[in-house]
């Protein structure tokens, strides 16, 4: 797929796959626009980027709360007209067995791991209609296969997280 000049929202942006991600979509020549909590953080890469010649924009955000992820949709649709690519890959563990995790601290990541790309996908969609189509990756991870005792919250929300994906006619019906 060329993603040149391809307008691409990489959340979870500061750092492991994200920021692996970010740097692919900038060298491959995409409009970056990086979310994530740490605007420090955020702010250092996009300055690096910038010293390379790639375009890209820091969009701090919490993937928890539903008006920042609107707000980092529309920001990204007034600096650029459009988003053809959303890059849902923010995240989060807590570990502990089933029996002990604290579910205060399940709901968070809950709302971060499958809430948070959920409102993501309903805030772009419509704009990625309105621009002909668009595509969206959900970040899952490999432990939705397997049995392991400390990480089952986790787990379950990245599960979670590929469902919709994987409906028939999704997101287009």
């Amino acid at each position: 797929m060329d993603i040149q000049d391809k307008v691409a929202i990489i959340t979870g942006a500061s750092g492991g796959i994200g920021l692996a991600t970010t740097r692919l979509f900038a060298e491959a020549g995409a409009k970056v626009a990086l979310a994530a909590r740490s605007t420090d953080t955020l702010t250092t890469i996009v300055n690096e980027l910038h010293e390379q010649h790639r375009e890209a924009i820091a969009v701090p955000t919490d993937m928890r709360n539903k008006d920042a992820i609107e707000a980092l949709v529309d920001s990204v649709f007034q600096q650029y007209g459009r988003i053809d690519i959303l890059i849902n890959n923010a995240g989060q563990t807590v570990l502990g067995n089933v029996a002990d995790v604290d579910i205060d601290q399940f709901r968070q990541i809950f709302e971060l791991n499958v809430l948070g790309p959920v409102e993501a996908m309903q805030a772009i969609i419509p704009k990625m209609r309105q621009n002909g189509g668009g595509l969206i990756i959900n970040v899952s991870s490999m432990v939705t296969k397997m049995h392991l005792p400390a990480i089952s919250a986790y787990a379950a929300t990245k599960a979670a997280l590929m469902k919709p994906a994987t409906r028939k006619g999704w997101p287009a019906s």
